[in-house]
């Protein structure tokens, strides 16, 4: 695991600025710093209240005086997604509408970008009140740093795909982040545990390949849904099968009504605006996303086709607001490239909007539904064209955890041995001796073995065993 603490002075510092918590006009270079800066969100701000610093959320809706207002090259984009170079300098007028999200002048509409990625608002970055000019460019709050693990090995459910079934696994504690609500970048080659009920207010971003474990009976609730861009990878697990696992919802909170800023439009899971998404990869877990009508619930965002996105356990839930351009589970805007993979679990797409609908590839056990809900759906023989999607595949839970004495017979090769038994042992037992010896039983006959290796896990078959407790290890018979 690398990068245990991903927190800077750098990065503190900025967001301590954020909130006033150091002295107003501190800075380094001669450049002054604004410390008591404010975070603009209510529907309507008049601009002579503003001050260099200040960051207006998308949430806002109108910004009320006549002034002069210029975006910074590089901070903001066109509705194609094509970041500028250039300063642009919008109308003088009474009134400019943000629109949840983008600036609208009386013939255009921009985005506030930040270092090439979709922000989440606008930075003052100058402002005359004088002669009424302000300045603005498209702002990201900084990551509060991320908080490790400490503790029992973490249980988890994923699929294997050798095996083609799902398997039990765990993963030591001190690999694992908590998941935090001021821990929004989750960074690459990372495991993330919800290990209680956590609300994010804005915006979750993945950076490279996460894992993300859902522990029983919590909720995590991403209002602003989780970015997964075409360079990035998520896998989503849960720990257990049924009305007890953990739940994920982005996009909402409750599975009823979108939280998701418009313009522009985010997947709830998957892609930014103009971006597809990374691979996706659900193994259980109670998940339910929504998304506005420009991007997809799970999948691309705005303008954008889907990526791959595999659905081998849980019971997920997808909808769009307004589904005018968009699929639930697919692409945005018309888009209809990429590949949704169920193998098992229970998917339900409401609100697909069909030529955003990519190619599906169902479990051939699998029973596909539609209708305009869960309790009205018929089964049907295709997915392709239909509006509404309700999917229903088996799962196979393999429970590979082994308690002490217990053992597994196996027989898989590698280059050179066969694997004939797989034995758990408390590490007791072995402490001060030098070899372990222990018995196996096959067909009438007893086998006395003798080794001096241990494991803390074993795969054989393709599937993974694991000693169910901490203080075992496991020893294998070749």
């Amino acid at each position: 695991m690398k990068h245990r603490w991903k927190h800077t002075a750098a990065a503190l510092l900025a967001l301590a600025l954020v909130v006033g918590a150091v002295p107003a006009n501190v800075g380094t270079g001669g450049t002054a710093i604004v410390a008591d800066a404010a975070y603009i969100t209510k529907d309507t701000v008049e601009i002579s209240t503003l001050q260099e610093g200040d960051f207006l959320t998308s949430s806002v809706e109108e910004l009320e005086g006549a002034y002069t207002i210029m975006l910074q090259a590089d901070t903001f984009a066109d509705p194609n997604g094509v970041v500028s170079t250039a300063d642009v300098t919008l109308r003088k007028g009474t009134c400019y509408s943000i629109d949840q999200g983008c600036f609208w002048t009386w013939d255009y509409e921009y985005y506030p970008y930040c270092d090439g990625k979709t922000a989440e608002g606008w930075r003052v970055a100058a402002i005359d009140h004088t002669a009424k000019t302000m300045t603005l460019a498209g702002y990201t709050e900084p990551d509060g740093g991320s908080v490790a693990m400490t503790g029992d090995r973490v249980g988890y459910i994923r699929y294997n795909t050798t095996a083609k079934q799902l398997v039990t696994a765990k993963i030591d504690a001190d690999q694992c982040y908590q998941v935090v609500s001021t821990d929004r970048k989750w960074e690459d080659e990372s495991w993330y545990v919800v290990t209680e009920d956590t609300v994010f207010e804005k915006r979750i971003k993945i950076e490279g390949a996460v894992h993300l474990i859902l522990k029983d009976g919590v909720t995590l609730t991403a209002k602003q849904g989780i970015e997964v861009n075409e360079d990035a990878t998520l896998d989503i697990h849960a720990q257990s099968e049924g009305e007890n696992a953990g739940k994920l919802f982005a996009g909402t909170t409750d599975g009823s009504d979108s939280t998701m800023l418009r313009k522009p439009e985010n997947a709830a899971i998957g892609g930014a605006p103009f971006s597809t998404n990374g691979d996706i990869s659900i193994h259980g877990g109670i998940i339910n996303a929504k998304a506005n009508a420009g991007a997809a619930a799970i999948g691309g965002g705005q303008n954008t086709a889907c990526g791959t996105i595999n659905i081998y356990g849980g019971d997920v839930s997808a909808s769009v607001a307004d589904a005018r351009y968009s699929a639930s589970i697919g692409g945005g805007d018309w888009a209809k490239d990429g590949t949704v993979n169920v193998l098992g679990g229970t998917v339900t797409a409401y609100d697909q909007y069909q030529n955003s609908v990519p190619t599906w590839k169902i479990a051939e056990d699998a029973v596909i539904k539609a209708g305009a809900s869960k309790s009205e759906a018929n089964v049907v023989t295709s997915v392709g064209d239909q509006y509404y999607v309700h999917i229903e595949a088996p799962t196979h839970l393999l429970d590979t955890s082994l308690a002490n004495g217990q053992y597994m017979q196996t027989a898989s090769k590698d280059d050179k041995y066969y694997t004939r038994f797989v034995f758990v042992e408390p590490k007791s037992e072995l402490e001060g001796k030098s070899k372990a010896v222990f018995t196996a039983h096959y067909g009438d006959k007893n086998y006395t073995s003798k080794t001096d290796i241990y494991y803390t896990g074993v795969t054989t078959n393709g599937v993974t065993y694991t000693p169910d407790s901490d203080d075992s290890v496991m020893l294998v018979v070749t």
